[in-house]
């Protein structure tokens, strides 16, 4: 298993909020190359960990590409849901996390 990356993390603690930009690539435990990178800024709000307690972004989009596949997760407009959409090729499916 390998892995780079190159992130910027970005903190505002007015709106209490964290951004990330950049991308990632390696090698999975199958031996399988992957690449993933930020196509829209992610942002994760203190608010929603506090009351879901479960630290994913509340919008922005990024890509994972392994094998020739490409998968494309939405994390949406910027509300506390737990929602992502994941798209794969012409195929899309909300996914809610727990």
């Amino acid at each position: 298993i390998t892995r780079e990356s190159s992130f910027e993390r970005k903190v505002d603690l007015t709106a209490q909020t964290v951004s990330l930009d950049g991308s990632a690539s390696g090698t999975n435990r199958n031996q399988k190359s992957y690449t993933m990178n930020i196509l829209e800024t992610l942002v994760f709000k203190r608010a929603c960990v506090i009351s879901t307690g479960i630290y994913m972004p509340v919008s922005g989009k990024k890509k994972f590409t392994s094998d020739r596949r490409e998968m494309i997760m939405n994390y949406g407009n910027g509300e506390c849901d737990s929602q992502v959409n994941v798209q794969i090729g012409n195929y899309t499916r909300a996914i809610s996390v727990k």
